[in-house]
């Protein structure tokens, strides 16, 4: 799951930042939450929902909260991988690989007498963990299967997000956000961890948002010397998922504004309460001047906006007819 990483940016000049989705990367997080091995921060109706689709499964589950077996693992070299073919390749591995031997040796090294019974025995008979594991991914994936395309705009949102970040200051900005529990001082990332791992980011580095809590983290590295980690990938929480789950734990109805005009151009009409630089907007909403400059145009055809040339800059404001829109959709 997450680490307690301290992290050197010395290289983040030449880093390339490319968004990815992982659903399978978001129902293990599901399960790790429910079964008390790792605080995501679920909301409470998903967790106890959760709970009880893996019920008996929960006993083989505790091995999440010390150790996450390499084939449970996101693969940072296989991007786009659906849910149900990863779950396919698990149950072909729970039925065919032998257990990793090393594994109950390796977690005996790094808990010592820490490590109880039950997960030292998990470890050496992993078959029915790997097995449990599927079957829980399974139950709590088709929980929040309806979030997915609920939360297409968030996702739209943070692909634009992460494939704007081209400079150095905007890769520092992002960067500095998305690991938890992090400080930036100078080009390192710090932790509060005493003696945390320490790494650097590989030359490609994958971003992908988390549908599960406020505190869900995944860093995947691809090599094993704790003071010299290579970070391939980052899991980081959906910004603005707290605001699409009602009470029940079902998607909240989307918003009327967006079902209108898109979301999009529903985003950019509601931020111009006061009017903005055209260069302003293109930041805020993580998008290129190009493609602003057609929302725009689109905006402005129906009425909703108006632009203004002052010296160097483009203003954009709301028309009374785009405040009254906003007022009434948004009520």
């Amino acid at each position: 799951m997450a680490l307690p990483l301290e992290l050197d940016l010395s290289n983040l000049a030449e880093v390339t930042f490319v968004a990815g989705r992982r659903p399978f990367a978001s129902a293990l997080l599901h399960v790790a939450d429910a079964v008390g091995a790792y605080p995501a921060g679920l909301p409470r109706v998903w967790r106890e929902a959760t709970r009880r689709a893996v019920g008996p499964q929960m006993r083989h589950l505790g091995l999440l909260g010390y150790f996450v077996p390499e084939v449970l693992s996101e693969n940072p070299e296989q991007r786009s991988v659906s849910l149900r073919s990863r779950l396919a390749e698990l149950r072909e591995f729970a039925r065919d690989a032998p257990p990793d031997e090393g594994l109950a040796e390796a977690l005996d090294d790094m808990y010592g007498a820490r490590l109880p019974d039950s997960i030292r025995m998990t470890a050496e008979q992993q078959t029915p963990f790997i097995r449990s594991a599927v079957r829980s991914v399974t139950a709590a994936s088709s929980i929040t299967a309806e979030f997915w395309p609920a939360a297409t705009a968030l996702l739209d949102r943070e692909e634009r997000r992460v494939g704007g970040a081209t400079t150095l200051e905007a890769k520092t900005a992002l960067i500095s956000t998305l690991v938890l529990g992090s400080r930036l001082e100078g080009t390192v990332l710090h932790t509060d961890d005493p003696d945390p791992p320490r790494g650097h980011l590989a030359s490609t580095v994958e971003l992908y948002p988390i549908l599960a809590g406020p505190r869900a983290s995944v860093v995947t590295v691809t090599t094993t010397d704790r003071d010299a980690l290579t970070v391939a990938a980052i899991g980081y929480p959906l910004p603005g998922l707290a605001g699409l789950v009602g009470g029940d734990g079902h998607p909240l109805p989307e918003s009327p504004l967006a079902v209108l005009l898109g979301d999009l151009r529903a985003e950019v009409l509601t931020l111009i309460d006061r009017p903005a630089t055209m260069g302003t907007l293109a930041d805020r909403v993580y998008t290129s001047p190009s493609r602003l400059t057609y929302q725009i145009t689109r905006l402005e055809r129906a009425g909703l906006v108006l632009r203004e040339r002052r010296g160097p800059a483009v203003w954009v404001h709301r028309t009374s007819l785009g405040d009254r829109l906003v007022a009434l959709m948004t009520s």
